[in-house]
């Protein structure tokens, strides 16, 4: 098993959520549940954000399992079902070339000059910021923070840039210009070299590991082809059966299939109760996050406007969207043209 250690440092933040709601008679029994469900899986890797002025509850975390598992807890507490969105998959951007862009802000009090050049980092690590020697003391603060929001919403489809090294090139005032117009300055100039960097986005693929009965194996290996899995191992191992009925000396055998593979995120939602495996009682499945990777062109059109009316209370801050499966019917597609290669 994935040691969450690992997968934790390119994955620090959660990478999918879904808002649940409770029948309207439950509310303070759903309130109070919500309290209790981290202290009583403390470790189990999910962070719940209540929305009082909905009657709802974001839930985020590393895998659509986890938040299957929340659900059946808070249902189970209620006695009722709870009403569940779809889950959301947290896509992110960032930019496969450099780029720079300059952005001039002015106001009453002065005007302010500020050139942005950004350039790709390796996957996990995050956002680096180099600032001029010409930034003051005074504005440094205000020039971070102009970068910053510049990156909350990246030119491909609005999603969070990350992934780049930003670095200040100039920096110049003239008078003494507010802090508004220094973020709005470094903020422009910034979104503009991230456009100019061809800007990609990218998506969380898994560390899929399945063990299943083996006259399972073809159904399954074509419902993973189906899912742009790439397949990385199969093999069979003979287990003993628990069969106190057998007389035997030697304990008799099964065969049991196991599959690894890469599989993104977005293709495995739900997938115990969509997948051939879904008739079995004896498959051991997980998939902790492994990479983010790019989200190939003929599957950008799948995922929707991030800031769309489909999004859910409050999520704006992780940017989650639609997943890309299943592809019918999506909300929100269209409302924003995903970029050309």
């Amino acid at each position: 098993m994935t040691d969450k250690r690992d997968w934790k440092e390119l994955f620090p933040e959660p990478i999918i959520s879904a808002v649940v709601r409770p029948p309207s008679r439950d509310l303070e029994r759903f309130w109070a549940a919500l309290a209790d469900l981290p202290k009583e899986f403390p470790n189990s890797g999910f962070v719940i954000h209540p929305q009082s002025d909905s009657n709802s509850a974001l839930i985020e975390a590393w895998g659509d399992i986890t938040i299957r598992f929340c659900v059946l807890s808070l249902e189970r507490k209620l006695g009722a079902p709870l009403e569940v969105s779809r889950p959301r998959i947290h896509y992110k951007e960032t930019v496969r070339d450099e780029g720079s862009a300059k952005s001039t802000a002015s106001g009453d009090r002065g005007t302010v000059s500020c050139a942005i050049a950004v350039e790709p980092m390796p996957s996990g690590k995050g956002v680096k910021i180099d600032q001029a020697r010409e930034v003051s003391d005074s504005a440094r603060a205000a020039v971070e923070k102009g970068i910053r929001i510049g990156l909350e919403e990246g030119p491909a489809m609005g999603f969070r840039v990350t992934d780049v090294q930003v670095t200040v090139q100039a920096f110049s005032l003239d008078g003494e210009p507010s802090t508004a117009s220094i973020e709005l300055a470094a903020g422009q100039a910034t979104r503009g070299a991230v456009g100019r960097a061809k800007p990609i986005i990218i998506e969380p693929v898994m560390a899929f590991r399945l063990k299943i009965p083996e006259e399972y194996l073809p159904d399954t290996v074509g419902d993973l082809n189906s899912r742009r899995a790439q397949i990385e191992d199969l093999r069979t191992e003979e287990l003993p059966i628990n069969n106190s009925e057998s007389t035997s000396i030697l304990p008799p055998m099964r065969s049991i299939a196991v599959v690894k593979a890469k599989v993104p995120l977005a293709e495995l939602i739900d997938y115990v109760r969509t997948s051939p495996i879904k008739t079995s009682k004896t498959a051991s499945l997980e998939y902790p996050p492994s990479f983010w990777a790019e989200v190939r062109p003929e599957y950008v059109r799948s995922i929707s406007d991030p800031h769309g009316t489909d999004e859910p209370p409050s999520a704006s801050a992780g940017r989650p969207v639609l997943p890309t499966r299943p592809k019918p019917g999506i909300p929100g597609a269209g409302k924003r043209s995903p970029p050309s290669d």
